[in-house]
């Protein structure tokens, strides 16, 4: 009988541990996905303002356009460690404001997950917002 016990601890103890690998290797990898994100949006931040430096229209129009992204970034950082529903509300209502068309999952989704794992995926849905923002509207687009 004390044997069976120690076999069911060691393979309850390696399982546990089994989990606490395979979800600190899932968040490394949301870490590095948020940082892919980061960047693409702080170089297309820095591309658009350099390309319009010298014109007088797109400049007005970028610093506009900016003002928007931004602000969508101010929220989320004022919210950032507070209320799930709110979070989510800003998410949704700033995708639906702006018909940015990205599917995220619905709320419920999101109510299990752990406080750390949620804030990193808001954080990336935020970021692929402003992402998705940029290429719409802050890009010129030719008309063919």
């Amino acid at each position: 009988m004390k044997q069976l016990f120690i076999i069911i601890l060691v393979v309850i103890c390696t399982a546990c541990t089994k989990k606490t690998e395979e979800r600190t290797l899932l968040y490394n990898q949301l870490i590095n996905y948020r940082d892919d994100l980061k960047m693409s949006v702080k170089s297309q931040e820095i591309y658009l303002s350099e390309t319009t430096r010298d014109n007088e229209f797109y400049r007005k129009r970028f610093d506009s356009l900016n003002r928007i992204n931004t602000e969508l970034d101010k929220s989320f950082e004022r919210l950032r460690y507070g209320d799930r529903k709110a979070l989510l509300k800003l998410r949704d209502n700033y995708n639906e404001k702006y018909k940015l068309d990205i599917k995220f999952g619905s709320s419920k989704d999101y109510e299990n997950i752990v406080d750390s794992i949620f804030n990193r995926l808001i954080e990336t849905d935020i970021l692929k917002l402003r992402k998705k923002f940029q290429d719409r509207y802050m890009f010129p687009h030719s008309v063919e």
